[in-house]
């Protein structure tokens, strides 16, 4: 529909969205494999990280003041963002012969977990 704003970056599908907790910003996640936060005000991207070589699953704001992004990709890892720099802190490999992969994560205070493709939930709290 013509009548909504777009907001443009990815070149493939988006599979992933989440809301800032003050609503200004739009974290995405894209079978391009990057991830993209948006200023809601200005429509404008404020960062773009490329996450993986595959498609991003899942990407969530993580942190006390949302100062992460974790990323959940189809190449088996979990990676955790600095949202200022884009930098990357820290990543985990899930891999269990290629096959298992990260499909949902939720994040709360410090915990965290990760559900995968063969039904595990992994507690990946640091």
């Amino acid at each position: 529909n013509s009548s909504y704003p777009a907001l443009h970056g990815h070149t493939k599908v988006i599979r992933s969205l989440q809301t800032s907790a003050s609503g200004n910003e739009i974290l995405s996640g894209g079978c391009d494999g990057t991830v993209m936060i948006h200023d809601l005000r200005t429509g404008k991207p404020t960062l773009t990280i490329s996450a993986s070589t595959l498609f991003v699953q899942r990407a969530i704001f993580a942190g006390s003041q949302q100062q992460y992004v974790i990323t959940g990709a189809r190449d088996s890892t979990v990676k955790i963002w600095d949202t200022l720099s884009g930098s990357l802190h820290r990543t985990h490999s899930i891999d269990k012969g290629g096959k298992e992969y990260p499909c949902c994560m939720c994040y709360s205070s410090s915990q965290f977990y990760c559900g995968t493709a063969y039904g595990n939930l992994l507690d990946m709290s640091w």
